[in-house]
C-alpha cells in the first residue's frame, strides 16, 4: 500500500475512534513529515519501510530538526 493511502487509512481509523481533529490533524502532519522523508528517499510503499527506515528519520528528526529525542 502507497504510505499516502495508509496515511488516509489512518485518519478515518482515529476519526472513527471519535479523536478530537486536533489530535488527528497533529497525527496527520507528523505522518505527511514522515512521508515526504520517504519520498526523499524513493520509499513510497508501506512495505519497504523499515526498522532502519524508521531510525533514520528518527535521527533525522534529532540532529536536523531540532526535536527532542523522546
Amino acid at each position: 500500500m502507497l504510505i499516502k493511502f495508509a496515511i488516509k487509512d489512518f485518519e478515518m481509523d482515529r476519526e472513527l475512534k471519535n479523536l478530537s481533529q486536533v489530535t488527528i490533524t497533529g497525527y496527520v502532519r507528523t505522518l505527511k513529515e514522515f512521508q515526504g522523508f520517504c519520498a526523499a528517499r524513493s520509499i513510497l510503499d508501506t512495505f519497504d519501510v523499515t526498522a532502519s527506515t524508521i531510525k533514520s528519520y528518527l535521527l533525522h528528526c534529532k540532529n536536523d530538526r531540532g526535536n527532542n529525542p523522546t
